[in-house]
């Protein structure tokens, strides 16, 4: 355990996670993070039930690099054998403020609990730390999704849950953006994906299927541009940053869900809510979930290539209409080379997305109801922009599977320019 001196009141802080191979500057790290960790235990000790024996903390696995660190933090009183429940994350102040500032429009809509942060400008860092009151067995829906002993049906409940917290708020009283001004942040993005989109099309003539798929992508995107140029997006308050690792879920209740990480909450579309969970689903979730299902060892792991296609096309074909999963796994099974562990992923993420897309349906349809009399698109296309828009902005991320990406932007593509 490390225990910071300086004051009788300093609380016994365990920290699972090294912050730097060299001791000396572990400590330092240590150091700095546990002194701010021990301000909020003192600014919240009076609400415990009792005196803390300790604190622990141990790290939450992210994807991207944000730059921020998060943690489960648990705190332990005497008498009781079961912790008061956190989520920290520590980054910069001004990261910290500004976040701790977002969350407030979110309590305030009732989509996040109580938020507290810390900030020590002599060090330029800060703590945020969400409490998850509703849910005491928590664990990430991305977790959750990936234990194959968790059924299909209930992680359709956990998306069905959270999302009737979701697209709940306009906001009249934001001025409305134009729709590519609104995804502006998903698309310029460090990994610049407009550029490495357009850095494929100039390919050997070897390698043409490579850069006649990247133009036609490119074209998508151009079509997509010009249609949007005079729409606007009626404000609505989005979580911003809705992925499998931001949503919490009870292990024994998975309709208890809870939000966290709310540096993205803004005012703009609602769709944004379910694209970027129906990317994480697709891209990331699907291909990771094969590899925790028990196959023979002479088993081909990888899904052929035109399985996933068959799939992304499935999807546009029926948008909100998704047939039954028993018509959908019947449907896959006609494809060359796909095997029992594919259809099982497949039926997973499937379940998911139909709970997904019912959510989805109700809200867009109410938004162009509304809010959207004059641009002429659909709730159906509201939401295919979005997904390309969202999923075009992720396609350079290292997390996601590029071949998967790259058929399911060009499938999208073409679904929005048909209708």
């Amino acid at each position: 355990m490390s225990k910071i001196s300086g004051s009788s009141e300093d609380f016994k802080v365990n920290f699972e996670f090294r912050f730097n191979p060299d001791q000396n500057q572990h400590d330092i790290e240590l150091g700095k993070r546990v002194g701010l960790i021990n301000k909020f235990a003192k600014q919240e000790k009076r609400s415990f039930p009792g005196v803390v024996e300790f604190i622990r903390l141990y790290p939450v696995v992210r994807a991207g690099k944000s730059g921020s660190e998060v943690f489960y933090l648990d705190i332990f009183v005497k008498n009781i054998n079961f912790p008061k429940r956190y989520i920290a994350k520590f980054q910069n102040v001004n990261a910290t403020i500004e976040e701790g500032e977002a969350a407030k429009n979110a309590s305030f809509a009732s989509i996040c609990g109580n938020v507290s942060n810390v900030s020590d400008r002599n060090i330029d860092l800060g703590i945020l730390v969400y409490d998850l009151a509703k849910i005491s067995d928590h664990i990430e829906f991305r977790a959750y999704f990936l234990d194959k002993n968790y059924s299909d049906e209930n992680c359709g409940l956990a998306l069905t849950s959270v999302y009737k917290q979701i697209g709940q708020h306009p906001n009249e009283k934001t001025d409305p953006k134009s729709f590519l001004q609104d995804y502006d942040c998903y698309l310029n993005r460090r990994s610049q994906p407009l550029r490495r989109i357009k850095s494929f099309i100039n390919c050997n003539q070897r390698y043409k299927g490579i850069s006649d798929l990247a133009e036609a992508i490119n074209h998508h995107y151009m079509k997509i541009v010009n249609k949007l140029e005079n729409c606007l997006v009626f404000p609505y308050l989005v979580h911003g940053d809705l992925h499998a690792r931001n949503l919490m879920l009870s292990v024994a209740d998975p309709t208890k869900t809870e939000l966290i990480d709310f540096a993205w909450v803004h005012y703009g579309h609602p769709a944004k809510d379910f694209s970027l969970m129906e990317a994480t689903l697709k891209y990331m979730l699907l291909y990771e979930f094969f590899q925790k299902i028990d196959r023979p060892d002479n088993c081909n792991l990888h899904m052929p290539v035109v399985a996933f296609e068959r799939f992304e096309q499935y999807l546009c074909e029926h948008i909100f209409e998704l047939p039954e999963i028993n018509d959908f796994e019947n449907h896959m099974r006609k494809t060359d080379g796909i095997l029992d562990h594919h259809i099982i992923g497949l039926r997973r993420t499937y379940v998911s997305l139909m709970a997904l897309r019912n959510s989805a349906k109700q809200i867009l349809d109410a938004y162009c109801a509304e809010h959207d009399r004059t641009s002429g698109l659909t709730s159906e296309k509201h939401f295919l922009i979005s997904n390309f828009l969202i999923t075009f902005g992720l396609s350079g991320f290292p997390e996601v599977q590029p071949i998967w990406v790259l058929i399911g932007l060009d499938i999208i593509g073409n679904s929005i320019h048909q209708r």
